[in-house]
């Protein structure tokens, strides 16, 4: 299903059900009107489209931006866990990331709350970084069992550099589920400054 050209509002009357368009758009939902299939379409057109701008167009006829031409962080779509906790996820990126085979990736998201209280390691030593910790296993492994098929279907594998130590060589790593970098969270200008 190719939604290019269709705009936000006739997603919402089409596939929101009983609401209307307008109210979809005023409580947020049009992200959560999505199946994960569609989402998935969308991000494909996204990372095929020629350019930024171009990709920005067609996330904004799907609804995923805000009045200013941002990504709307405060859409969420909502879903269960296989344990039977609910959460959710928020889009965060559109191509930024590199996926495993090559190209671009068109949509990159982030869980709303936390999946599990974990450390990153079940010691108090982190050798080796993201690359070698067991909170890097058990996201890529347990937890990515946690999520609904229809989500874990359309997931792709993403490839990035991480730094164990500034000054140190980055090691490239390829996984489906990732924390943030502290580089994110915090930007890079705080890694330079610590």
């Amino acid at each position: 299903l190719s939604l290019a050209g269709c705009s936000a509002e006739r997603f919402a009357e089409q596939h929101v059900g009983e609401k209307s368009a307008a109210h979809a758009a005023a409580d947020g939902c049009i992200l959560n009107g999505y199946s994960w299939n569609e989402l998935a379409d969308i991000s494909q057109q996204i990372a095929d489209a020629p350019d930024d701008e171009a990709a920005r167009m067609i996330a904004s006829e799907a609804g995923l931006l805000s009045d200013d031409g941002l990504i709307d962080v405060s859409q969420q779509k909502y879903l269960e866990l296989s344990d039977g906790t609910p959460s959710a996820v928020r889009l965060i990126g559109m191509r930024s990331d590199i996926p495993a085979g090559g190209g671009i990736s068109g949509l990159t998201f982030q869980f709303s709350y936390a999946l599990a209280e974990r450390g990153v390691t079940e010691d108090s030593l982190l050798d080796g970084g993201w690359a070698d910790c067991s909170l890097r296993t058990w996201l890529n492994g347990a937890a990515l069992e946690l999520l609904p098929d229809d989500l874990a279907s359309v997931l792709c594998a993403v490839e990035k550099q991480t730094v164990c130590e500034l000054g140190k060589m980055p090691r490239k790593t390829t996984d489906v589920l990732w924390l943030l970098s502290e580089s994110e969270l915090a930007g890079s200008e705080y890694l330079l400054a610590h």
